[in-house]
């Protein structure tokens, strides 16, 4: 019966710990998101990032973590502050290198640097950290499509038509996760949500075969 007792007062204490370490997690998302509306990105990026520490695994919530991510990087680079833009991206990849969403911003900024080599390695990466994810496969299909805009322009044909062609199997590859977003449970408001999304990958996918037709 003691036996049975204390087994039975261990299991209230847990269940007790875990809503209390439940109900942190969700102050801190409200926390975030709240933070995040209100442009103080680096305390909604902390919020989530403890959040998630704490036990949170929706993907939404990773996201959102690295909107936060993206957003300080854009204001380091609307300054040209290339250097603090790098130093911070690599300061959250030390703590999560395989982060796919932190690998992704630093794609971008690399990009946006003029380090074209070293942002196709960390958009390559991001996707094979989560094959799963469209927004990897859109990145990496803008970013060949305007390298491969640049090849053209250059009188670098073969070049050109190598990069389109692996853009236009990018943004094909997340039309077909997109799609896959879809079920009869899901709300009004997110059916159209994807839609949009769809609509924007479909003139991506317009442009890029339309480029392949003009330079063939």
């Amino acid at each position: 019966m003691k036996k049975t007792i204390i087994i039975l007062g261990l299991l209230i204490t847990l269940s007790v710990n875990v809503l209390a370490q439940s109900n942190r997690i969700n102050q801190l998302v409200k926390f975030a998101m709240s933070a995040q509306e209100r442009g103080d990105y680096e305390n909604a990026l902390n919020a989530y990032s403890e959040a998630i520490r704490l036990g949170e695994t929706s993907r939404n919530i990773k996201g959102l973590r690295g909107g936060c991510a993206f957003s300080i990087i854009y204001k380091y680079v609307e300054k040209g502050n290339y250097q603090a833009a790098d130093g911070f991206i690599n300061k959250l990849l030390a703590e999560e290198p395989n982060d796919a969403q932190y690998n992704g911003v630093k794609a971008f900024l690399l990009q946006d640097w003029g380090k074209y080599d070293e942002a196709l390695t960390y958009y390559k990466r991001a996707i094979n950290l989560d094959p799963t994810e469209y927004e990897g496969y859109v990145s990496l299909g803008n970013f060949l499509y305007f390298r491969a805009k640049d090849d053209n322009k250059n009188g670098l044909k073969t070049s050109a038509i190598e990069k389109y062609t692996q853009a236009l199997y990018n943004f094909r590859r997340a039309m077909e996760l997109v799609q896959n977003y879809y079920n009869p449970s899901i709300s009004s408001e997110m059916a159209t949500a994807i839609q949009e999304t769809k609509d924007i990958i479909q003139e991506d996918i317009n442009n890029c075969e339309n480029e392949l037709k003009k330079i063939r």
